[in-house]
């Protein structure tokens, strides 16, 4: 068995605009102006799993997810199997 376990802290040193402009490609005119909202500047993204070896098959699971985040939320789950010859 191969347990792991991960952790970063992140912080956004980027200062972000008010808004951004868009407009189509090659298009003529003024860009279309989108207002951000606030992001945040601190947050943390944890990562965990398991793999078990076995003769010629390993099956392993794990999980990422952000936390402490507003802006957005982000979870994702995997497993796999892997077969040896």
């Amino acid at each position: 068995m191969r347990p792991y376990l991960t952790g970063y802290y992140v912080h956004d040193f980027d200062n972000q605009p008010a808004s951004f402009g868009a407009n189509f490609v090659g298009g003529v005119g003024p860009a279309a102006q989108f207002a951000l909202t606030g992001r945040d500047k601190d947050w943390w993204e944890a990562s965990g799993g398991l793999a078990v070896d076995m003769k010629n098959v390993t099956l392993s699971v794990g999980v990422d997810t952000t936390i402490d985040r507003s802006d957005v939320k982000n979870q994702s789950y995997r497993g796999s199997i892997t077969f040896r010859f």
